[in-house]
C-alpha cells in the first residue's frame, strides 16, 4: 500500500495557504474456499439425542449405523477475488481574514475482478463479476467566522460505496445473525454518493457547543439488501436506480456548571438527527421490488445520542452514560410480492466507569462497563407481524491495566 504526500504552506499579510497533493495505491487479492458438510442420520441406536451439540457430533457417533458424514459443497464454493484501487488527490486550504475555504479533488481508478470457479468441471466457464471505474470525487468547504464564537459552514463533497468481494460472487453463505442465507449478485455496480451540507455553529466559553446543520445527499444506484421468495428466505443484494436523502441535525455539548457549582464537572452532550429519504425504482425492477414508494434500506428517520459524563478528580475516576435510539428502518427489501422487512426502533444504554490508582504515577486503572442495560426486545417485523424477536443480553466486563510508562 505505497503512498506518497507533499505539503507546502504560503504565507502572505493577511492570507494563509497550504497546498497538499498525494498519490496511493492499493492491491487486494483473496483466494476463498468453502467446504460444506452434513450429517445424515442412519440411525440414533447408542445415540443421546439431549446430548450436548459437541457430544452428538462426536468421532463416535459417526459410524455406518449412526451418523453418516458427507460432503455437500457447491460449484459456487471457490472465488478469487482482485482489486487494484489507484488514486491521486490535489487539494487547498486558503485563509483569508474570516473566510477559510478548503477544497481539491480526489481522483479514482477502482478495477474489481472476482471470478468464480467450478472446480467440479474442468474447462467449465467460470462466472465474472468485473467491475472498472473512474471516479473524480470532488470536495469543497467554505467556512465563514461570523463572530469569534460563530461559524457557518457549507461544503459538497462526492464519495463512492463499492460493493464486497463477496457480495459480487454468487457464493451462498449463512449469516450467523439470524442464520439467513446470503447469495452475493455479480451484476452489482458501484454506488455513487453526492453529498452537500449547511452547518451553523456557536462555541461557548466553558467549551460548550450549539449547532444545527441541514443536509441533502443524492445516491446514484444505492447498493441495498433484498430478501428473495426462496424456500426459506434468502438474502441478496441489487442496486436501485437512485435515492435521497435530506434532513437536519441538531447538537448540542454543555457543562452543568452553569446551573450549579456543585455540577461543575458534570457535562452533557447530545445530537439529534431527522432523516427523509425516498428510494428511486428503475424500470427494469419496477415487477421485481414489491414496494414503489420507500425509504433507503437501513435509514432510520429518526436518530438520538446522548452522553452524560461525570469527572471526579478527587477520586481520579470518571463515570460515564450513553443513551442511543435508533428508529425504525427497513433491514431487507421485499422482492415479488413479498413484504419489506423492518427493524423496530430500538433503544440502547450503556455505562463506563474507570478509576486510576497507584500513589503518584497512577499506573494501575480499574475499568467497568455495562453495555446495552436495557436489554430491550429486538423486533423485526414482516407486513406488521412478528418476523424475528430476540434479546440481545446484557455485556458487563471488569478490567485492570498496568502502563509500565
Amino acid at each position: 500500500e505505497p503512498a506518497v504526500d507533499f505539503s507546502r504552506f504560503y504565507f502572505g499579510q493577511s492570507y494563509t495557504f497550504n497546498f497538499k497533493v498525494g498519490f496511493s495505491f492499493i492491491n487486494r487479492d483473496r483466494e476463498f474456499t468453502a467446504r460444506r458438510f452434513r450429517f445424515f442420520p442412519r440411525s440414533f441406536d447408542g445415540i443421546d439425542r439431549t446430548s450436548r451439540p459437541e457430544l452428538f457430533y462426536s468421532s463416535q457417533n459417526i459410524r455406518p449405523d449412526g451418523l453418516e458424514l458427507f460432503e455437500d459443497t457447491r460449484p459456487t464454493d471457490f472465488y478469487v477475488a482482485l482489486q487494484n484501487l489507484t488514486a491521486g488527490y490535489v487539494m487547498g486550504d486558503f485563509t483569508l481574514r474570516k473566510f477559510r475555504f478548503i477544497g481539491g479533488v480526489r481522483f479514482e481508478n477502482s478495477e474489481q475482478e472476482v471470478r468464480t470457479e467450478n472446480l467440479f468441471v474442468p474447462g467449465a466457464s467460470p462466472v465474472v463479476a468485473n467491475l472498472d471505474n473512474t471516479d473524480a470525487l470532488p470536495s469543497f468547504g467554505l467556512v465563514y467566522n461570523l463572530t469569534p464564537d460563530i461559524n457557518i459552514r457549507t461544503g459538497y463533497s462526492q464519495t463512492v460505496s463499492r460493493p464486497q468481494f463477496r457480495e459480487l460472487s454468487p457464493f451462498e453463505f449463512s449469516d450467523f445473525t439470524g442464520g439467513r442465507a446470503t447469495l452475493g449478485n455479480p451484476n452489482l455496480k458501484r454506488a455513487l454518493i453526492r453529498n452537500f451540507d449547511v452547518r451553523f455553529e456557536k462555541f461557548q466559553k466553558d467549551g460548550g457547543l450549539l449547532a444545527a446543520s441541514f443536509f441533502y445527499k443524492k445516491f446514484d444506484n444505492p447498493i441495498e439488501i433484498v430478501v428473495e421468495a426462496t424456500t426459506s428466505l434468502r438474502t441478496s443484494f441489487r442496486n436501485a436506480q437512485g435515492a435521497t436523502n435530506k434532513g437536519f441535525e441538531l447538537e448540542g455539548r454543555q457543562s452543568l456548571g452553569r446551573l450549579s457549582q456543585k455540577l461543575q464537572n458534570l457535562s452533557i452532550n447530545g445530537n439529534y438527527s431527522f432523516v427523509s429519504s425516498n428510494i428511486q425504482i428503475g424500470d427494469q425492477d419496477l415487477s421485481v421490488l414489491t414496494s414503489r414508494e420507500r425509504p433507503l434500506n437501513g435509514q432510520s428517520r429518526h436518530l438520538v445520542n446522548m452522553t452524560l459524563n461525570y469527572d471526579i478528580p478527587q477520586y481520579k475516576a470518571d463515570a460515564r452514560v450513553l443513551f442511543n435510539y435508533t428508529g425504525a428502518r427497513i433491514t431487507d427489501v421485499g422482492t415479488f410480492g413479498l413484504p419489506d422487512i423492518f427493524e423496530k426502533g430500538y433503544p440502547t444504554l450503556d455505562l463506563f466507569f474507570s478509576k486510576r490508582f497507584g500513589g503518584d504515577t497512577n499506573k494501575f486503572e480499574l475499568k467497568v462497563t455495562g453495555e446495552n442495560m436495557l436489554n430491550r426486545l429486538v423486533r423485526f417485523k414482516q407486513n406488521d407481524l412478528p418476523f424475528l424477536v430476540y434479546r440481545k443480553g446484557r455485556n458487563i466486563s471488569f478490567g485492570i491495566s498496568y502502563s509500565f510508562f
